[in-house]
């Protein structure tokens, strides 16, 4: 009952519609792969530069053409056995502690979370299947909460542990909206503006720190843009701390 001429068109609509619908209508990233992302784009930029100085001073070493020198791989010793990196699970134990007591938790009932924690993550038991890592993890919350640092987010007039956010972020990425989350470790607001602090369970004893640590800091400070745009105040300072290493690096 239909002519071909219509149902060409039928076709040529629904084409139309499935490829409509194949194109996103938006992107999902987090705070974190953004900062990797920008890191390694740094770090690709740092071997295109180096490679272009070999050129024109004539070197003709091939084993340097094929993998660019970076300016810290000249110091970096051979990766050693990792032993000392904790992973995810240890941070974790080490974040959620943290934001209890800074929510006021104290005490026994914090020493109840850190051990529920390191039971959760699945970290290791004693002999009497208690966690190993207890007064450890214990010590190392009760050094951060001596630091001026927490002394200042005590005092001030509104303090934020473990705050997730998801916000829109322009990007030159073809016109597709951007959602872009994250959790934000502490942000305590003072008389002149907000600061943004990020836990770092870091040892600092791997060739890959250095690298890290920029990327860490790239992390901050998207968290700063990001925390600008969600409340419309001024974020005065970002901190990295570093819980193991009892380290502050502030900008």
């Amino acid at each position: 009952a239909r002519s071909a001429e219509d149902l060409r068109a039928e076709t040529a609509a629904a084409e139309a519609g499935m490829t409509a619908g194949a194109r996103p209508s938006y992107e999902f990233a987090s705070i974190t792969e953004l900062a990797k992302a920008d890191e390694a784009e740094a770090r690709e930029a740092a071997g295109r530069d180096a490679a272009a100085v070999q050129d024109a001073a004539g070197i003709q070493d091939e084993d340097h053409r094929a993998e660019p020198a970076r300016s810290d791989d000249a110091a970096t010793p051979p990766v050693p056995d990792r032993t000392t990196l904790r992973g995810y699970a240890w941070g974790s134990a080490v974040h959620g502690t943290l934001a209890a007591a800074a929510q006021g938790v104290e005490d026994e009932a914090l020493e109840f979370v850190a051990r529920a924690l390191l039971v959760e993550h699945e970290r290791p038991l004693d002999e009497r299947g208690a966690p190993a890592e207890l007064n450890e993890l214990m010590s190392l919350v009760g050094r951060v909460r001596a630091s001026a640092l927490w002394r200042r987010a005590e005092l001030a007039d509104m303090r934020q542990p473990e705050v997730p956010f998801a916000v829109d972020r322009p990007v030159e990425n073809g016109g597709i909206p951007r959602l872009v989350e994250g959790v934000i470790d502490l942000a305590f607001r003072e008389t002149d503006g907000w600061v943004i602090v990020d836990y770092k369970t870091d040892v600092g004893d791997d060739p890959d720190f250095p690298r890290r640590r920029r990327a860490y800091r790239r992390q901050v400070d998207l968290y700063a843009e990001c925390w600008e745009a969600v409340t419309g105040e001024r974020v005065k300072e970002k901190v990295l701390l570093f819980t193991t290493m009892e380290e502050e690096e502030q900008w």
